[in-house]
């Protein structure tokens, strides 16, 4: 099905509405060929001397003209009303339906795993809920109600041309049918052209975005020159692609237009040539070049819906995209009984079974085995690319291996497929602070109470000390209620990182999994948070990685991961004192040297 049906597929939500709005053009469109038949019948009443008669005193009797005139008052003050209140309801149906579509877009993107969004940037996210979506509300809205329109007034056009005589409507019909076959082989052209503007206006927004964000990074490398010419480049590509489009619509579209337009032509000289004939009187032939006069004023505007739809044609390809996006983690994917599996409450081991997995065809982790206890500390330590962010994610199961297994432990001792929980069930269990630490524009609490919104303000504070994070708290002038800024950007890097850590300690984690979640901190308050996790999880399974000696000294045991592959595990004692690749990783003979 063609992606703009299947949007309009969204009216169903809006039956009541979409009815009310076709009934009322529905008869504002016929009101026009009743009009201009009845415009026919007044001058045919002129003509016969019934409008308007002499009396025998000699006065003028105009009452059949009144009459006239009342009549087609009443039908165009009627019309009117019928026009002003189908325009009101499309309106509203018109932001429904954008509502509606705005939120399926953002549903399907908040349930897309990351693999999507590694190949999907902000930018062009946002265009697509934004831009694309206001293109097809458009199209289904106003040009539907356009093209409705000027099918009601082709059909009555057509039908009082065919009343008064087959002649009349024969030409125009032709004209009509091949101005549409024209139309339409032009349009897939205009499409393609249409969706190559806006992928290139992707490419904008995402340029924008990245500077925006980025304004740091751009001021402290006096970036400011360089990026401006990227964006300038960014928007020239994006007007030439838009130029292609208008410039193919300009050259062409009016073609078909030129085409329709000549059946004034045909009914003005066909039409004289019946009144002479007397098989066509005056007033039907007026009545005739009024309809025929509406229909080619209402073709004129064909050229913008043609353009219209062939925008949100391109729009609607681009946000079934989305909808049809399948995640590769899906809520209960594994769709039979296992998938209705309680998670065990209590504490929770994690093993790793031959964990194998590939990114572009490349093993980053190759048979990776390891196993996480509840109450211990495993910090896992490799070189730059050595795959630890992506062992890290199959912890909370941010993604899944290609082959291999996640299995988790209850208090029964029965290992357990991850795959048999639902995934959102389970993060809630399993929490993971990441090194580049997001926090919302929101309050602080708000931030914290993402993960529980119960919490009440001691348990809130508690995580922030936890955290060492509570004199984070006390610096904003608001406290708890201050706010952070878009993205925390009030806070350092370090704030920040404590912050996340508190949010995921606040939820009372069975598994934790830290990304790196200190690298921005200084060593005494590393050591002051790392000594509060020691002390306050005795029942969590923790994973860390990690690169500095001090965050692998505080673990119970060390992993290092080498070429796709645990190379080395012990205590950072064990391994500082046996493995000289550990000792090179970790920069200790350069320690001992300074």
């Amino acid at each position: 099905m063609h992606p703009l049906l299947r949007l309009l597929a969204l009216y169903r939500r809006h039956l009541g509405l979409a009815a009310v709005v076709i009934v009322g053009l529905g008869l504002v469109n016929f009101a026009q060929p009743a009009t201009a038949w009845l415009v026919g019948r007044a001058v045919e009443a002129l003509r016969d001397g019934s409008a308007v008669r002499r009396l025998a005193d000699g006065s003028l009797d105009a009452s059949g003209a009144w009459f006239w005139v009342w009549i087609l008052v009443g039908v165009t003050v009627l019309r009117g009303l019928l026009q002003y209140g189908a325009t009101i309801v499309a309106m509203v149906l018109g932001q429904r339906l954008l509502h509606t579509l705005r939120d399926r877009i953002f549903d399907a993107v908040q349930h897309l795993d990351l693999a999507w969004h590694r190949t999907h940037g902000a930018g062009e996210v946002i265009n697509r809920t934004t831009r694309d979506s206001d293109l097809v509300r458009d199209a289904i809205v106003g040009g539907s109600r356009s093209l409705f329109e000027l099918l009601m007034v082709v059909v009555g056009t057509l039908g009082l041309l065919l009343w008064y005589h087959w002649l009349l409507a024969l030409v125009p019909t032709l004209l009509v049918v091949t101005a549409i076959a024209i139309m339409k082989g032009q349009a897939s052209r205009l499409v393609a052209l249409d969706r190559a503007a806006a992928e290139s206006y992707d490419a904008v927004s995402q340029e924008l975005s990245e500077g925006v964000n980025g304004v740091r990074v751009i001021k402290a490398f006096a970036l400011e020159g360089q990026r401006v010419e990227r964006f300038t480049g960014k928007v020239d590509a994006f007007t030439a692609k838009a130029r292609a489009a208008i410039r193919y619509t300009a050259a062409r579209l009016p073609f078909p237009q030129l085409i329709v337009s000549l059946g004034h032509v045909w009914v003005l000289g066909c039409g004289g040539w019946l009144v002479t004939r007397g098989e066509l009187t005056p007033g039907d032939l007026i009545a005739a070049m009024m309809v025929i006069q509406g229909l080619v004023f209402r073709v004129e505007a064909i050229g913008w819906l043609v353009r219209m739809f062939a925008d949100a044609s391109s729009s609607a390809g681009r946000i079934v995209e989305i909808l049809d996006a399948k995640p590769t983690i899906a809520q209960g994917s594994q769709g039979g009984a296992e998938a209705r599996r309680e998670i065990p409450a209590g504490p929770l081991g994690v093993r790793l079974e031959n964990v194998v997995v590939r990114i572009a065809g490349r093993p980053v982790l190759d048979g990776v085995d390891l196993t996480l206890e509840p109450g211990t500390i495993t910090a896992l330590v490799g070189a730059t690319g050595s795959g630890k962010t992506t062992l890290a994610q199959l912890v909370p199961r941010l993604r899944d291996p290609e082959s291999g297994r996640v299995l988790v432990r209850g208090g029964a001792g029965e290992w357990i497929d991850l795959r048999a929980f639902d995934p959102q069930a389970w993060r809630r269990r399993c929490q993971m602070a990441f090194q580049e630490a997001f926090l919302f524009s929101d309050t602080m609490a708000a931030n914290l109470r993402l993960v529980r919104p119960e919490a009440d303000e001691a348990e809130v504070r508690e995580a922030l000390r936890l955290a060492a994070a509570d004199e984070v708290a006390a610096g904003l002038s608001e406290g708890l209620e201050g706010r952070i800024g878009e993205r925390g950007v009030t806070l350092s890097g370090g704030q920040r990182q404590r912050v996340c850590l508190a949010r995921a300690l606040l939820a009372r984690p069975a598994v934790l999994v830290l990304d790196d979640a200190t690298s921005a901190l200084d060593a005494v308050t590393e050591a002051r948070v790392l000594a509060n996790l020691r002390s306050h999880l005795a029942n969590t399974a923790v994973l860390m990685v990690c690169a500095k000696p001090a965050t692998c000294a505080a673990a119970d045991r060390v992993l290092m991961l080498r070429a796709g592959r645990i190379a080395a595990a012990g205590t950072h004692a064990s391994l500082s004192a046996g493995d000289p690749l550990y000792r090179d990783l970790l920069g200790l003979d350069r320690e001992v040297a300074a």
